[in-house]
Protein backbone atom coordinates (compact mmCIF):
# COMPACT_ATOMS: atom_id res chain seq x y z
CA UNK A 1 0.00 0.00 0.00
CA UNK A 2 0.50 3.43 -0.97
CA UNK A 3 0.26 4.82 3.05
CA UNK A 4 1.70 3.30 6.10
CA UNK A 5 -0.46 4.26 8.75
CA UNK A 6 -2.75 2.82 11.23
CA UNK A 7 -6.24 2.52 9.97
CA UNK A 8 -9.87 2.41 11.57
CA UNK A 9 -11.09 -1.08 11.27
CA UNK A 10 -13.01 -1.40 8.34
CA UNK A 11 -15.21 -4.67 8.38
CA UNK A 12 -15.43 -7.26 4.77
CA UNK A 13 -15.28 -4.90 1.91
CA UNK A 14 -17.97 -5.17 -0.51
CA UNK A 15 -18.11 -2.64 -3.52
CA UNK A 16 -21.40 -2.46 -4.30
CA UNK A 17 -24.77 -2.54 -2.23
CA UNK A 18 -28.55 -2.62 -2.38
CA UNK A 19 -29.57 1.11 -2.04
CA UNK A 20 -33.84 0.13 -3.14
CA UNK A 21 -35.99 -2.17 -5.08
CA UNK A 22 -35.43 -2.30 -8.39
CA UNK A 23 -38.26 -0.82 -10.12
CA UNK A 24 -38.86 1.97 -7.61
CA UNK A 25 -35.30 3.70 -8.49
CA UNK A 26 -35.65 2.72 -11.86
CA UNK A 27 -38.92 4.31 -12.10
CA UNK A 28 -38.12 7.50 -9.97
CA UNK A 29 -35.05 8.44 -11.52
CA UNK A 30 -36.22 7.45 -15.57
CA UNK A 31 -39.59 10.54 -14.20
CA UNK A 32 -37.06 12.16 -12.92
CA UNK A 33 -34.93 12.73 -16.35
CA UNK A 34 -38.32 13.05 -17.84
CA UNK A 35 -39.36 15.46 -15.65
CA UNK A 36 -36.19 17.50 -15.69
CA UNK A 37 -36.08 17.49 -19.56
CA UNK A 38 -39.58 18.94 -19.58
CA UNK A 39 -38.92 21.58 -17.15
CA UNK A 40 -35.36 22.40 -19.44
CA UNK A 41 -37.69 22.87 -22.58
CA UNK A 42 -39.67 25.60 -20.47
CA UNK A 43 -36.80 27.27 -19.96
CA UNK A 44 -35.55 27.63 -23.37
CA UNK A 45 -38.61 28.33 -25.03
CA UNK A 46 -39.42 31.09 -22.53
CA UNK A 47 -36.28 32.74 -23.63
CA UNK A 48 -37.13 32.35 -27.42
CA UNK A 49 -40.36 33.65 -26.43
CA UNK A 50 -38.59 36.72 -25.06
CA UNK A 51 -36.38 37.17 -27.95
CA UNK A 52 -39.81 36.97 -30.38
CA UNK A 53 -40.05 33.61 -31.39
CA UNK A 54 -43.63 32.45 -32.54
CA UNK A 55 -44.94 29.16 -31.35
CA UNK A 56 -48.51 27.89 -32.79
CA UNK A 57 -51.27 27.93 -30.40
CA UNK A 58 -54.53 25.50 -31.14
CA UNK A 59 -57.81 27.74 -30.38
CA UNK A 60 -60.39 26.30 -28.23
CA UNK A 61 -63.81 26.99 -29.36
CA UNK A 62 -65.69 29.39 -26.58
CA UNK A 63 -68.32 27.54 -26.31
CA UNK A 64 -66.03 24.44 -25.48
CA UNK A 65 -64.97 26.22 -22.49
CA UNK A 66 -68.38 27.22 -20.82
CA UNK A 67 -68.30 25.71 -17.49
CA UNK A 68 -71.62 23.49 -18.21
CA UNK A 69 -69.72 22.19 -21.42
CA UNK A 70 -65.97 21.53 -19.44
CA UNK A 71 -68.52 19.85 -16.20
CA UNK A 72 -70.10 17.33 -19.21
CA UNK A 73 -66.84 16.81 -21.41
CA UNK A 74 -64.51 15.38 -17.80
CA UNK A 75 -67.71 13.13 -16.43
CA UNK A 76 -68.03 11.81 -19.85
CA UNK A 77 -64.14 10.91 -19.90
CA UNK A 78 -64.13 9.95 -15.89
CA UNK A 79 -67.10 7.36 -16.77
CA UNK A 80 -66.55 5.68 -19.95
CA UNK A 81 -63.23 4.26 -18.83
CA UNK A 82 -65.59 2.36 -16.38
CA UNK A 83 -68.85 1.02 -19.14
CA UNK A 84 -67.97 -1.71 -20.60
CA UNK A 85 -71.01 -0.51 -23.32
CA UNK A 86 -69.45 2.57 -24.04
CA UNK A 87 -69.82 2.95 -27.91
CA UNK A 88 -70.36 5.24 -30.49
CA UNK A 89 -73.81 5.60 -31.54
CA UNK A 90 -74.82 3.28 -28.34
CA UNK A 91 -73.61 5.64 -25.32
CA UNK A 92 -75.13 8.77 -25.18
CA UNK A 93 -72.22 10.72 -23.94
CA UNK A 94 -69.68 9.62 -26.47
CA UNK A 95 -69.63 12.46 -28.60
CA UNK A 96 -68.30 14.59 -25.35
CA UNK A 97 -65.62 12.02 -24.68
CA UNK A 98 -64.88 12.22 -28.03
CA UNK A 99 -64.94 15.92 -27.75
CA UNK A 100 -63.05 16.05 -24.54
CA UNK A 101 -60.19 14.40 -26.33
CA UNK A 102 -59.79 15.98 -29.65
CA UNK A 103 -61.80 19.70 -29.37
CA UNK A 104 -60.45 20.01 -25.95
CA UNK A 105 -57.69 18.31 -24.07
CA UNK A 106 -54.81 18.23 -26.95
CA UNK A 107 -56.21 21.79 -27.87
CA UNK A 108 -55.34 22.68 -23.89
CA UNK A 109 -52.27 21.38 -23.97
CA UNK A 110 -51.26 24.73 -26.29
CA UNK A 111 -51.98 27.24 -24.44
CA UNK A 112 -49.12 29.32 -22.65
CA UNK A 113 -50.92 29.51 -19.22
CA UNK A 114 -50.64 25.43 -19.16
CA UNK A 115 -47.50 24.80 -19.34
CA UNK A 116 -46.79 23.75 -15.98
CA UNK A 117 -49.89 20.94 -16.25
CA UNK A 118 -48.54 19.44 -19.44
CA UNK A 119 -47.31 16.12 -16.75
CA UNK A 120 -50.41 16.15 -15.06
CA UNK A 121 -52.31 16.07 -17.99
CA UNK A 122 -50.19 13.13 -19.49
CA UNK A 123 -50.90 11.20 -16.30
CA UNK A 124 -54.62 11.71 -16.31
CA UNK A 125 -54.69 10.15 -20.40
CA UNK A 126 -52.63 7.28 -19.11
CA UNK A 127 -54.48 6.64 -16.17
CA UNK A 128 -57.76 6.45 -17.81
CA UNK A 129 -56.33 4.10 -20.64
CA UNK A 130 -55.13 1.73 -17.96
CA UNK A 131 -59.04 2.26 -16.47
CA UNK A 132 -60.55 1.21 -19.55
CA UNK A 133 -58.06 -1.52 -20.50
CA UNK A 134 -58.08 -3.15 -17.41
CA UNK A 135 -62.45 -2.89 -16.46
CA UNK A 136 -63.08 -4.22 -20.45
CA UNK A 137 -64.22 -1.04 -22.14
CA UNK A 138 -62.72 -2.26 -25.39
CA UNK A 139 -63.94 0.64 -27.13
CA UNK A 140 -63.29 3.41 -25.01
CA UNK A 141 -59.58 1.75 -24.42
CA UNK A 142 -59.16 2.14 -28.00
CA UNK A 143 -60.53 5.32 -28.41
CA UNK A 144 -58.58 7.19 -25.80
CA UNK A 145 -55.33 5.29 -27.50
CA UNK A 146 -56.02 6.34 -31.18
CA UNK A 147 -56.83 9.78 -30.01
CA UNK A 148 -54.06 10.48 -28.09
CA UNK A 149 -51.00 8.62 -30.76
CA UNK A 150 -53.06 10.71 -33.35
CA UNK A 151 -53.06 14.34 -31.36
CA UNK A 152 -49.69 13.72 -29.33
CA UNK A 153 -48.27 13.12 -33.10
CA UNK A 154 -49.27 16.47 -34.23
CA UNK A 155 -48.22 18.17 -31.15
CA UNK A 156 -44.76 16.91 -31.13
CA UNK A 157 -44.09 16.99 -35.26
CA UNK A 158 -45.92 20.58 -34.93
CA UNK A 159 -44.67 24.55 -34.31
CA UNK A 160 -45.63 24.85 -30.94
CA UNK A 161 -43.91 25.63 -27.70
CA UNK A 162 -40.93 22.83 -26.91
CA UNK A 163 -42.44 22.05 -23.90
CA UNK A 164 -45.35 21.24 -25.73
CA UNK A 165 -43.48 18.82 -28.30
CA UNK A 166 -41.26 17.43 -25.40
CA UNK A 167 -44.13 16.44 -23.41
CA UNK A 168 -46.08 15.02 -26.64
CA UNK A 169 -43.44 12.94 -27.36
CA UNK A 170 -43.38 11.56 -24.01
CA UNK A 171 -47.17 10.67 -24.20
CA UNK A 172 -45.83 8.59 -27.41
CA UNK A 173 -43.07 6.73 -25.46
CA UNK A 174 -45.49 5.80 -22.67
CA UNK A 175 -48.45 4.42 -24.47
CA UNK A 176 -49.24 0.94 -24.19
CA UNK A 177 -51.94 -1.62 -25.49
CA UNK A 178 -53.03 -3.29 -22.38
CA UNK A 179 -52.36 -2.83 -19.11
CA UNK A 180 -50.75 -5.77 -17.50
CA UNK A 181 -46.98 -6.39 -16.11
CA UNK A 182 -44.40 -5.70 -17.93
CA UNK A 183 -46.52 -3.42 -20.08
CA UNK A 184 -46.81 -3.43 -23.53
CA UNK A 185 -46.12 -0.43 -25.69
CA UNK A 186 -48.67 0.57 -28.46
CA UNK A 187 -47.43 -0.46 -31.52
CA UNK A 188 -48.91 2.67 -33.34
CA UNK A 189 -46.71 4.73 -31.83
CA UNK A 190 -43.38 3.17 -32.60
CA UNK A 191 -43.21 4.59 -35.79
CA UNK A 192 -43.72 8.64 -34.94
CA UNK A 193 -41.11 8.35 -32.06
CA UNK A 194 -38.74 6.62 -34.55
CA UNK A 195 -39.50 9.56 -37.22
CA UNK A 196 -39.28 12.19 -34.29
CA UNK A 197 -35.94 10.84 -33.11
CA UNK A 198 -34.59 10.70 -36.84
CA UNK A 199 -35.28 14.63 -37.82
CA UNK A 200 -32.42 16.52 -36.65
CA UNK A 201 -34.31 19.68 -37.59
CA UNK A 202 -36.74 18.89 -34.43
CA UNK A 203 -35.43 20.72 -31.26
CA UNK A 204 -32.55 18.08 -29.34
CA UNK A 205 -35.25 17.83 -26.80
CA UNK A 206 -37.90 16.29 -28.35
CA UNK A 207 -35.01 13.83 -29.58
CA UNK A 208 -34.54 12.67 -26.62
CA UNK A 209 -37.77 12.14 -25.03
CA UNK A 210 -38.42 9.95 -28.18
CA UNK A 211 -34.73 8.35 -27.61
CA UNK A 212 -36.13 7.24 -23.76
CA UNK A 213 -39.59 6.43 -25.67
CA UNK A 214 -37.47 4.05 -28.00
CA UNK A 215 -35.73 3.10 -25.21
CA UNK A 216 -39.14 1.93 -23.40
CA UNK A 217 -39.29 -0.20 -26.41
CA UNK A 218 -35.72 -2.28 -25.66
CA UNK A 219 -36.99 -3.01 -22.01
CA UNK A 220 -40.93 -4.09 -22.69
CA UNK A 221 -41.43 -4.45 -27.11
CA UNK A 222 -39.02 -6.84 -27.60
CA UNK A 223 -41.28 -9.73 -28.15
CA UNK A 224 -42.75 -7.14 -30.94
CA UNK A 225 -39.69 -6.32 -32.34
CA UNK A 226 -38.09 -10.18 -32.74
CA UNK A 227 -41.24 -10.60 -34.47
CA UNK A 228 -40.54 -7.34 -37.29
CA UNK A 229 -36.82 -7.46 -38.00
CA UNK A 230 -36.99 -4.65 -40.04
CA UNK A 231 -38.26 -2.88 -36.78
CA UNK A 232 -35.54 -4.29 -34.36
CA UNK A 233 -32.67 -4.18 -37.00
CA UNK A 234 -33.31 -0.62 -37.81
CA UNK A 235 -33.50 0.30 -34.11
CA UNK A 236 -30.15 -1.36 -33.68
CA UNK A 237 -28.59 1.07 -35.91
CA UNK A 238 -30.75 4.29 -34.61
CA UNK A 239 -28.71 2.84 -31.70
CA UNK A 240 -25.03 2.23 -32.92
CA UNK A 241 -25.19 5.65 -34.53
CA UNK A 242 -25.48 7.42 -31.61
CA UNK A 243 -22.84 4.91 -29.60
CA UNK A 244 -20.83 6.27 -32.20
CA UNK A 245 -21.82 10.32 -32.48
CA UNK A 246 -19.40 12.55 -32.08
CA UNK A 247 -20.89 15.61 -29.83
CA UNK A 248 -22.98 17.68 -31.24
CA UNK A 249 -22.87 21.63 -31.76
CA UNK A 250 -25.87 21.73 -29.96
CA UNK A 251 -25.15 19.72 -27.04
CA UNK A 252 -22.54 19.27 -24.00
CA UNK A 253 -20.37 16.31 -24.01
CA UNK A 254 -21.98 15.67 -20.76
CA UNK A 255 -25.30 16.18 -22.16
CA UNK A 256 -24.48 13.59 -25.04
CA UNK A 257 -22.88 10.97 -23.19
CA UNK A 258 -26.23 10.79 -20.80
CA UNK A 259 -27.80 9.94 -23.92
CA UNK A 260 -25.54 7.86 -25.39
CA UNK A 261 -26.21 5.54 -22.03
CA UNK A 262 -29.57 5.26 -23.63
CA UNK A 263 -27.99 3.77 -26.84
CA UNK A 264 -25.69 1.35 -24.98
CA UNK A 265 -28.61 0.14 -22.81
CA UNK A 266 -30.79 -0.49 -25.41
CA UNK A 267 -27.78 -2.18 -27.35
CA UNK A 268 -27.13 -4.68 -24.71
CA UNK A 269 -30.90 -5.83 -25.03
CA UNK A 270 -30.46 -5.61 -28.47
CA UNK A 271 -27.55 -7.95 -28.79
CA UNK A 272 -27.57 -10.58 -31.31
CA UNK A 273 -24.37 -12.80 -32.57
CA UNK A 274 -24.75 -11.35 -35.85
CA UNK A 275 -24.40 -7.71 -34.46
CA UNK A 276 -21.72 -8.69 -32.20
CA UNK A 277 -18.49 -7.90 -33.11
CA UNK A 278 -19.68 -4.22 -33.96
CA UNK A 279 -21.72 -3.94 -30.39
CA UNK A 280 -18.86 -5.07 -28.80
CA UNK A 281 -16.08 -2.37 -30.15
CA UNK A 282 -19.00 -0.15 -30.05
CA UNK A 283 -18.51 -0.69 -26.04
CA UNK A 284 -14.63 -1.03 -26.01
CA UNK A 285 -14.23 2.09 -27.67
CA UNK A 286 -16.15 4.47 -25.62
CA UNK A 287 -15.22 2.38 -22.64
CA UNK A 288 -11.63 3.03 -23.63
CA UNK A 289 -11.56 6.08 -24.81
CA UNK A 290 -9.27 9.36 -23.19
CA UNK A 291 -11.66 11.91 -24.80
CA UNK A 292 -15.34 10.28 -23.62
CA UNK A 293 -16.83 11.39 -20.34
CA UNK A 294 -17.17 9.50 -17.82
CA UNK A 295 -20.51 9.34 -17.53
CA UNK A 296 -20.25 6.96 -20.94
CA UNK A 297 -16.68 6.12 -20.84
CA UNK A 298 -17.28 4.03 -16.94
CA UNK A 299 -20.96 2.76 -17.53
CA UNK A 300 -19.75 1.33 -20.98
CA UNK A 301 -17.04 -0.47 -18.91
CA UNK A 302 -19.36 -2.03 -16.65
CA UNK A 303 -21.90 -3.05 -19.08
CA UNK A 304 -19.21 -4.97 -21.30
CA UNK A 305 -19.63 -7.77 -18.23
CA UNK A 306 -23.01 -8.28 -19.64
CA UNK A 307 -22.61 -8.98 -23.04
CA UNK A 308 -23.87 -11.98 -24.71
CA UNK A 309 -21.28 -15.29 -25.00
CA UNK A 310 -20.16 -14.43 -28.16
CA UNK A 311 -18.60 -11.01 -27.36
CA UNK A 312 -15.04 -11.05 -28.16
CA UNK A 313 -12.52 -8.15 -26.99
CA UNK A 314 -9.30 -7.73 -29.25
CA UNK A 315 -6.48 -6.98 -26.55
CA UNK A 316 -7.88 -7.00 -23.56
CA UNK A 317 -4.63 -5.65 -22.00
CA UNK A 318 -4.89 -2.65 -23.86
CA UNK A 319 -8.30 -1.88 -22.35
CA UNK A 320 -7.57 -3.01 -19.02
CA UNK A 321 -4.48 -0.49 -19.46
CA UNK A 322 -7.44 2.24 -20.98
CA UNK A 323 -9.58 1.45 -18.12
CA UNK A 324 -6.86 2.42 -15.41
CA UNK A 325 -5.96 5.27 -17.04
CA UNK A 326 -9.34 6.46 -16.79
CA UNK A 327 -10.03 5.58 -13.23
CA UNK A 328 -6.94 7.43 -12.81
CA UNK A 329 -8.23 11.10 -14.61
CA UNK A 330 -11.41 10.61 -12.48
CA UNK A 331 -9.17 10.90 -9.29
CA UNK A 332 -7.39 13.92 -10.93
CA UNK A 333 -10.52 15.51 -11.85
CA UNK A 334 -11.97 14.57 -8.00
CA UNK A 335 -8.13 16.31 -6.71
CA UNK A 336 -9.13 19.50 -9.03
CA UNK A 337 -12.55 20.20 -7.64
CA UNK A 338 -11.64 19.48 -4.34
CA UNK A 339 -8.30 22.30 -4.87
CA UNK A 340 -11.28 24.51 -6.58
CA UNK A 341 -12.87 24.86 -3.33
CA UNK A 342 -9.66 26.54 -1.00
CA UNK A 343 -9.00 29.48 -2.95
CA UNK A 344 -5.22 30.30 -2.00
CA UNK A 345 -4.30 33.04 0.90
CA UNK A 346 -4.72 36.35 -0.49
CA UNK A 347 -1.15 38.21 -1.62
CA UNK A 348 -0.15 41.39 0.95
CA UNK A 349 -0.28 43.52 -1.74
CA UNK A 350 -4.35 42.40 -2.65
CA UNK A 351 -7.27 43.74 -0.93
CA UNK A 352 -8.88 40.49 -0.81
CA UNK A 353 -8.49 36.53 -2.13
CA UNK A 354 -7.12 35.53 -5.34
CA UNK A 355 -9.57 33.60 -7.68
CA UNK A 356 -8.93 29.45 -6.77
CA UNK A 357 -7.27 27.61 -9.28
CA UNK A 358 -9.28 25.88 -12.00
CA UNK A 359 -6.65 23.71 -12.42
CA UNK A 360 -5.09 20.90 -10.97
CA UNK A 361 -3.45 17.85 -10.73
CA UNK A 362 -4.09 16.19 -14.08
CA UNK A 363 -3.32 15.44 -17.74
CA UNK A 364 -4.10 18.01 -20.00
CA UNK A 365 -8.60 18.89 -20.43
CA UNK A 366 -10.89 17.47 -19.29
CA UNK A 367 -9.25 15.17 -16.69
CA UNK A 368 -7.50 18.27 -14.69
CA UNK A 369 -10.37 20.82 -14.56
CA UNK A 370 -12.22 21.90 -11.38
CA UNK A 371 -15.92 22.00 -11.09
CA UNK A 372 -19.12 20.13 -12.07
CA UNK A 373 -16.94 17.95 -14.68
CA UNK A 374 -18.92 14.85 -14.63
CA UNK A 375 -22.22 17.07 -14.84
CA UNK A 376 -24.76 16.10 -16.60
CA UNK A 377 -25.15 19.42 -18.74
CA UNK A 378 -27.96 18.12 -20.81
CA UNK A 379 -27.52 20.81 -23.73
CA UNK A 380 -31.68 21.22 -23.67
CA UNK A 381 -31.15 24.82 -22.33
CA UNK A 382 -29.41 24.25 -19.16
CA UNK A 383 -27.60 22.19 -16.45
CA UNK A 384 -30.23 18.68 -15.93
CA UNK A 385 -27.77 16.94 -13.08
CA UNK A 386 -25.95 18.17 -10.42
CA UNK A 387 -22.76 15.95 -11.37
CA UNK A 388 -23.90 13.81 -8.34
CA UNK A 389 -26.93 12.58 -9.19
CA UNK A 390 -25.59 11.86 -13.11
CA UNK A 391 -22.28 10.12 -11.97
CA UNK A 392 -23.35 8.67 -8.46
CA UNK A 393 -27.19 7.93 -8.84
CA UNK A 394 -27.86 7.76 -11.90
CA UNK A 395 -29.04 4.23 -12.82
CA UNK A 396 -31.61 3.54 -14.95
CA UNK A 397 -33.33 0.58 -16.58
CA UNK A 398 -36.64 -0.76 -17.78
CA UNK A 399 -38.54 2.39 -17.41
CA UNK A 400 -35.09 4.34 -16.63
CA UNK A 401 -31.57 3.45 -17.82
CA UNK A 402 -29.37 0.58 -15.39
CA UNK A 403 -25.35 1.53 -14.50
CA UNK A 404 -24.57 -2.35 -15.09
CA UNK A 405 -26.85 -4.45 -17.11
CA UNK A 406 -31.00 -5.45 -17.38
CA UNK A 407 -30.08 -7.29 -13.72
CA UNK A 408 -29.06 -4.94 -11.69
CA UNK A 409 -29.89 -1.48 -10.13
CA UNK A 410 -28.74 1.49 -9.35
CA UNK A 411 -25.32 1.07 -11.20
CA UNK A 412 -26.74 -2.64 -11.69
CA UNK A 413 -30.24 -3.54 -11.24
CA UNK A 414 -30.07 -6.19 -8.73
CA UNK A 415 -29.06 -3.66 -6.22
CA UNK A 416 -25.61 -2.03 -6.89
CA UNK A 417 -25.39 1.57 -5.73
CA UNK A 418 -23.29 4.36 -5.04
CA UNK A 419 -23.40 3.76 -1.39
CA UNK A 420 -21.03 1.10 -0.78
CA UNK A 421 -17.89 2.41 1.26
CA UNK A 422 -16.66 -0.79 2.75
CA UNK A 423 -19.81 -2.22 3.34
CA UNK A 424 -20.47 -4.50 6.76
CA UNK A 425 -19.40 -3.71 10.54
CA UNK A 426 -17.43 -0.59 10.98
CA UNK A 427 -17.76 0.36 7.27
CA UNK A 428 -18.15 3.90 6.09
CA UNK A 429 -21.23 4.01 4.16
CA UNK A 430 -24.85 2.29 4.01
CA UNK A 431 -25.42 -0.54 6.30
CA UNK A 432 -22.32 0.71 8.51
CA UNK A 433 -21.37 2.31 11.78
CA UNK A 434 -20.40 6.28 11.59
CA UNK A 435 -17.02 6.84 10.64
CA UNK A 436 -14.16 7.38 13.34
CA UNK A 437 -13.65 10.94 12.29
CA UNK A 438 -16.32 12.72 11.18
CA UNK A 439 -16.27 13.54 7.79
CA UNK A 440 -16.74 16.48 5.39
CA UNK A 441 -19.67 16.33 2.96
CA UNK A 442 -17.51 17.45 -0.04
CA UNK A 443 -14.88 14.76 1.31
CA UNK A 444 -18.00 11.81 1.44
CA UNK A 445 -19.92 13.19 -2.00
CA UNK A 446 -16.18 12.58 -3.67
CA UNK A 447 -16.34 9.46 -1.82
CA UNK A 448 -19.62 8.77 -3.27
CA UNK A 449 -18.23 9.40 -7.00
CA UNK A 450 -14.58 7.78 -6.77
CA UNK A 451 -16.52 4.55 -5.51
CA UNK A 452 -18.75 4.38 -8.44
CA UNK A 453 -15.68 4.44 -10.91
CA UNK A 454 -14.02 1.60 -9.08
CA UNK A 455 -17.40 -0.31 -9.00
CA UNK A 456 -17.66 0.10 -12.76
CA UNK A 457 -14.38 -0.93 -13.79
CA UNK A 458 -14.62 -4.05 -11.06
CA UNK A 459 -17.67 -4.55 -12.20
CA UNK A 460 -16.36 -4.63 -16.39
CA UNK A 461 -13.90 -6.29 -15.21
CA UNK A 462 -14.91 -9.68 -13.14
CA UNK A 463 -18.49 -9.41 -13.30
CA UNK A 464 -19.06 -9.34 -9.70
CA UNK A 465 -20.94 -7.09 -7.17
CA UNK A 466 -18.43 -8.03 -4.05
CA UNK A 467 -14.38 -8.21 -3.67
CA UNK A 468 -14.63 -12.22 -3.68
CA UNK A 469 -14.40 -13.86 -6.51
CA UNK A 470 -17.64 -14.85 -8.08
CA UNK A 471 -18.80 -18.23 -8.78
CA UNK A 472 -18.83 -18.26 -12.53
CA UNK A 473 -16.29 -15.84 -14.26
CA UNK A 474 -17.44 -13.39 -16.23
CA UNK A 475 -16.76 -9.83 -17.28
CA UNK A 476 -13.07 -8.92 -19.03
CA UNK A 477 -11.22 -10.78 -17.50
CA UNK A 478 -12.71 -14.27 -19.12
CA UNK A 479 -10.98 -12.49 -22.55
CA UNK A 480 -7.42 -12.60 -21.38
CA UNK A 481 -5.14 -15.26 -23.08
CA UNK A 482 -3.56 -17.69 -20.73
CA UNK A 483 -0.19 -15.99 -20.73
CA UNK A 484 -1.73 -12.47 -20.07
CA UNK A 485 -4.14 -13.28 -17.05
CA UNK A 486 -1.41 -11.39 -15.22
CA UNK A 487 -2.82 -7.88 -16.40
CA UNK A 488 -6.25 -8.85 -14.81
CA UNK A 489 -5.08 -9.96 -11.99
CA UNK A 490 -3.08 -7.01 -11.18
CA UNK A 491 -5.56 -4.56 -12.30
CA UNK A 492 -8.14 -5.96 -9.47
CA UNK A 493 -5.55 -6.01 -7.16
CA UNK A 494 -4.89 -2.38 -7.57
CA UNK A 495 -8.55 -1.35 -7.62
CA UNK A 496 -9.20 -3.42 -4.21
CA UNK A 497 -6.04 -1.30 -2.72
CA UNK A 498 -7.22 1.82 -3.64
CA UNK A 499 -11.07 1.73 -2.52
CA UNK A 500 -9.05 0.64 1.27
CA UNK A 501 -7.48 4.42 0.67
CA UNK A 502 -10.97 5.49 -0.50
CA UNK A 503 -12.26 3.92 2.20
CA UNK A 504 -9.72 5.07 4.85
CA UNK A 505 -11.50 7.61 7.30
CA UNK A 506 -7.95 9.02 8.33
CA UNK A 507 -8.07 11.37 5.39
CA UNK A 508 -11.01 13.47 7.13
CA UNK A 509 -9.83 16.61 6.36
CA UNK A 510 -10.36 18.27 2.42
CA UNK A 511 -6.43 18.79 2.36
CA UNK A 512 -5.43 15.18 3.24
CA UNK A 513 -8.49 13.54 1.12
CA UNK A 514 -6.93 15.60 -2.11
CA UNK A 515 -3.61 14.44 -1.04
CA UNK A 516 -4.46 10.74 -1.37
CA UNK A 517 -5.77 11.61 -4.31
CA UNK A 518 -3.06 12.92 -6.17
CA UNK A 519 -1.21 9.84 -5.25
CA UNK A 520 -3.77 7.18 -6.60
CA UNK A 521 -3.98 8.62 -9.51
CA UNK A 522 -0.43 8.61 -9.75
CA UNK A 523 -0.77 4.54 -8.65
CA UNK A 524 -3.21 4.15 -11.24
CA UNK A 525 -0.92 5.85 -14.21
CA UNK A 526 2.06 4.27 -13.36
CA UNK A 527 -0.14 0.64 -13.37
CA UNK A 528 -1.15 1.28 -17.11
CA UNK A 529 2.46 1.37 -18.25
CA UNK A 530 3.55 -2.28 -16.70
CA UNK A 531 0.32 -3.75 -16.72
CA UNK A 532 0.61 -7.22 -17.38
CA UNK A 533 4.50 -7.16 -16.99
CA UNK A 534 5.84 -9.00 -13.94
CA UNK A 535 7.16 -6.42 -11.23
CA UNK A 536 10.79 -7.20 -9.55
CA UNK A 537 10.08 -9.46 -5.94
CA UNK A 538 12.09 -8.17 -2.91
CA UNK A 539 14.61 -10.76 -1.74
CA UNK A 540 13.64 -12.72 0.56
CA UNK A 541 15.71 -12.42 3.97
CA UNK A 542 17.55 -15.81 4.75
CA UNK A 543 18.38 -16.52 8.38
CA UNK A 544 22.23 -16.34 8.51
CA UNK A 545 23.19 -20.16 9.81
CA UNK A 546 26.58 -18.61 11.34
CA UNK A 547 25.03 -16.59 13.66
CA UNK A 548 25.82 -17.38 17.60
CA UNK A 549 22.96 -18.87 18.57
CA UNK A 550 21.60 -17.32 22.44
CA UNK A 551 21.63 -19.31 25.66
CA UNK A 552 19.16 -21.94 26.01
CA UNK A 553 17.13 -21.22 29.18
CA UNK A 554 15.35 -23.82 31.11
CA UNK A 555 11.25 -23.49 31.12
CA UNK A 556 9.27 -23.81 34.10
CA UNK A 557 12.84 -24.60 36.13
CA UNK A 558 12.60 -27.87 34.41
Amino acid sequence: MLHDRARSHRGPRSLVASISPRHTLQRSIGIAFATLLFFAAIVISSQLWGQGAQFEVIDIAPEMEAPAAVKAMDRARKEAPRRREAAPGSWPQWSAFSAYYNRYLFPKMTQPDQLTELPKMNQEILKDLRVAQSSGSTQAAKAILDWSVANARKLAQGNYHPAVRVNATLLLGQLDEQASIPPVPAQQAFLPLVSLYRNKSVPDGVRAAALIGLHRWTQFGLPKLNANTRYRDGLVQIMLDLAKEPVPDNRTAEGHAYLQRYALDALRVLYTDAKSKEITDVFVDLSTSPDASPIISLYAAANIAKLGGSAKVESPTDVAKAWAVNASNVFASEHARLLAMTPPKAAASQSGPVQPQTRGYGTGGAPGSAGMEYGMGAGYGGEMMSDESAYGAAGMMDSGMDGYGSDEAGYGMDGMGPGGYGMGPGGYGMGGMAPVNPQPPEVTASRRRLIHALECIKYGLTGSRNVEEASTPAGLQTQFPEDQTLAATQLKDTLLEVLDEVNNTEYDTREKFAEMLISQADNLKTLSTHLGQETPQEAEVEEDSNFPAGPEFPLFGS
